[in-house]
């Protein structure tokens, strides 16, 4: 039977078997000693116990219906499909609205259930209690003065029987024949007070008869009225548990019935969800642009075009440092730095500047070691080039770069490639140095002293490097690196030495190294 068949006001249909007939409580617990309180008082208490578990169940599911809607207020709330757009955006925020009004149903729900079932039901318990507590308190009353006087009468009568038998017996004597006159006398007298203690012994149990018959009397009068009192509360408190059990009901199916009303309007709404219609307005509201970009190509910084070039490659400039320090085979000396042509060598620096010589023009060039101030000083100790010392196994050998005369180079046992000596270097060096240590004297008598300690404090660090391999200094302007060191760079020069800072023998210095030993700290 669903719920509406009770009529609008959802009460339930009325019960079968009701009005006078059937079976009654008054004609059915009677018998011997008085069982049938004790029963129907036992059935009472089993309908109480049994309305508290109702109460109960009323509250904890009132409480499990708040809680239940708590957590789904909390669910909508951090419910977040902000990064979503289009059709789905739309369904998943009808969704979101849906557990909004579901949590609302579920909170109305557990109000009403404690408004109209919790309260009420626990109200009629307590009256039902004080009527049961009323009759059972009178009837045990009355039932224990009826024991009382029951007992009473039974003693009453056990007094009343020995008293007759004593009657009898001194009558007997009294009667005996022959028997002497003062034996007679005596008997006799015996006799009259038997007689007297037996009639007072049946009036008293005359009296305690009637008085048992008026109690007994009023004993089945009340417990008539409480077998009634009692069969009226029993079925009130059926028809009343049932009734809130049915109203229970209702209140559940109808949160599901809204549940699933809500529920339908989710699948409505995911009814006009459409994926190609998402996706189509994304790409028209993000595009970045339908044209493939195309990477960077290769272009030779000497001859600005596509050719590649090997590491080291001769040029106008003097020898090109390395493409990368990446390439398979890593430089074994410093870049070159000397440049230019006739009579002077010129020394590029974009810290120091140039310096020319007057040298003849038919003398060889000799390419310094060092650019920049790293130039000024070898030719003091002559124009090998330094070479690479890695901790490990060190950077494998370079090949002499193309277009360097031979007069300019030497191989090594090692098979590594270096500048000329001091010997062979003495006849095209264009500077001598002084015997000065970092010192260097030009042509024209004019000296150049680089001291490795002056420089301010604050100096700017344009940025730090690492170094990828061991570079052993060659002159006192330069600096030893270990590798994976990191030097901060105070200046660059254009022939690809660098200036950084390091600390030696526990001071400070700057000083010149290799930068195609080194590679940039991100």
């Amino acid at each position: 039977m669903s719920k509406t068949d009770a009529g609008s006001n959802g009460a339930p249909p009325p019960t079968g078997g009701g009005g006078t007939g059937g079976l009654r409580f008054e004609n059915s617990f009677w018998g011997e000693k008085d069982k049938g309180l004790e029963v129907i008082m036992g059935r009472l208490r089993a309908g109480k116990h049994v309305t508290e578990e109702l109460i109960a169940l009323f509250k904890e599911r009132a409480a499990i219906e708040e809680d239940y809607s708590k957590r789904l207020t909390k669910l909508a709330k951090t419910f977040d499909t902000s990064e979503e757009g289009g059709t789905l955006r739309e369904s998943i925020d009808v969704v979101r609205r849906e557990l909004e009004t579901s949590a609302r149903v579920h909170l109305d729900t557990a109000n009403e259930i404690r408004t109209k079932l919790e309260k009420p039901l626990g109200e009629f318990l307590v009256g039902q209690s004080s009527v049961r507590k009323t009759h059972q308190t009178s009837l045990e009353r009355q039932l224990k003065a009826k024991h009382q006087l029951t007992a009473a009468v039974v003693k009453a009568r056990e007094r009343y029987d020995k008293s007759c038998r004593d009657v009898a017996q001194h009558s007997d004597l009294a009667n005996q024949p022959g028997l002497p006159q003062k034996d007679l006398d005596k008997a006799r007298s015996r006799l009259d007070r038997a007689q007297n203690h037996s009639r007072q012994c049946d009036a008293d149990y005359q009296h305690g008869v009637e008085r048992l018959a008026d109690s007994h009397r009023r004993w089945v009068d009340d417990f008539r009225v409480a077998c009634n009192e009692s069969q009226r509360l029993e079925e009130e408190r059926i028809d009343t548990s049932r009734s809130y059990l049915w109203n229970f009901t209702n209140m559940l199916s109808s949160a599901c019935v809204q549940d699933d009303e809500a529920q339908e309007r989710v699948r409505s709404s995911l009814e006009k969800c459409n994926a190609h219609q998402d996706l189509q307005t994304f790409i028209e509201t993000s595009t970045t642009g339908s044209d493939i970009p195309v990477p960077p190509s290769y272009v030779n910084y000497y001859t600005k075009t596509a050719e590649r070039s090997n590491s080291g490659a001769y040029s106008p400039g003097g020898f090109a440092p390395p493409l990368s320090i990446n390439e398979i085979s890593p430089p074994t000396s410093p870049p070159a730095a000397f440049s230019g042509s006739g009579g002077g060598g010129g020394v590029g620096s974009s810290s120091f500047g140039s310096f020319g010589g007057g040298g003849g023009s038919d003398r060889p060039h000799q390419p310094f070691a060092l650019g920049g101030l790293g130039g000024l000083f070898k030719g003091r100790r002559g124009s090998e080039a330094p070479s690479a010392v890695s901790s490990n196994a060190g950077p494998p050998s370079a090949a002499v770069p193309s277009g360097v005369p031979s007069y300019l180079t030497t191989t090594t046992n090692n098979n590594t490639m270096s500048y000329l000596s001091d010997t062979a270097a003495s006849s095209a060096a264009p500077y001598q140095a002084t015997s000065e240590v970092g010192a260097s004297e030009f042509d024209d008598g004019e000296s150049f002293v680089y001291d490795p300690y002056d420089f301010a404090e604050d100096v700017p660090r344009l940025f730090s490097v690492r170094a990828l391999y061991d570079y052993k200094s060659q002159a006192p302007e330069e600096l030893n690196i270990a590798r994976d060191q990191i030097v901060p760079v105070i200046a660059t020069h254009e022939d690809g030495w660098w200036e950084g800072l390091a600390t030696e023998r526990g001071r400070q210095r700057k000083g010149l190294f290799p930068s195609n030993f080194v590679e940039r700290v991100k």
